[in-house]
């Protein structure tokens, strides 16, 4: 098994080598549920455009607390939703292991993301305002917390997917897929 280029079938073409093997349509599923988990931890807990990260010792109160913090949290699953979007777009190689261990790390973040926005949101929420809200009736679906809960209940499903997709097409063993 080569790299690069000299995996094609030939100059330009679209096809590819033998020993790689085409992404299922799961793994190319996955731009959308990516953008759309990344957009909703984004909003949810205010995350900039750019990531500032402690990396001048291993251990420290500062770095602990950091490490802690639901922003810096989602901004890190935010980086993996990117490189899964990365992954999953066609004529991007990749391989059985980097599929499963990317979805796995934003899996195990996404468990905690909703009860962390919770948690978050509720100390900051004018409940009197909330309830006049509701009472008359202006939610819109997009605001509906249960309309974005079905989202984000998708969107797992769609990342679950392609993880099983990936593994079942590699029969065990590691796989490029191209």
């Amino acid at each position: 098994m080569g790299s690069g280029a000299d995996d094609r079938a030939g100059p330009g073409s679209d096809e590819v080598a033998a020993d790689v093997l085409p992404k299922p349509p799961e793994l190319q599923a996955l731009g959308p549920a990516c953008r759309t988990l990344f957009e909703m931890l984004q909003r949810w807990f205010d995350v900039g455009e750019q990531l500032v990260a402690d990396i001048s010792v291993v251990d420290s109160p500062a770095v602990v607390a950091e490490l802690q913090a639901p922003s810096l949290i989602a901004g890190f699953t935010m980086r993996k939703l990117q490189a899964l979007h990365l992954i999953a777009q066609p004529g991007f190689r990749t391989t059985t292991d980097v599929v499963a261990s990317h979805v796995d790390g934003v899996l195990r973040a996404l468990l905690e993301a909703p009860r962390r926005h919770l948690a978050s949101t509720s100390v900051d929420v004018d409940w009197d305002h909330a309830w006049a809200v509701l009472d008359a009736g202006m939610l819109l679906p997009s605001d509906c917390p249960e309309v974005e809960a079905q989202s984000f209940r998708h969107q797992i499903e769609v990342l679950i997917a392609a993880r099983r997709a990936v593994v079942a097409l590699s029969e065990k063993r590691i796989q490029v897929f191209g």
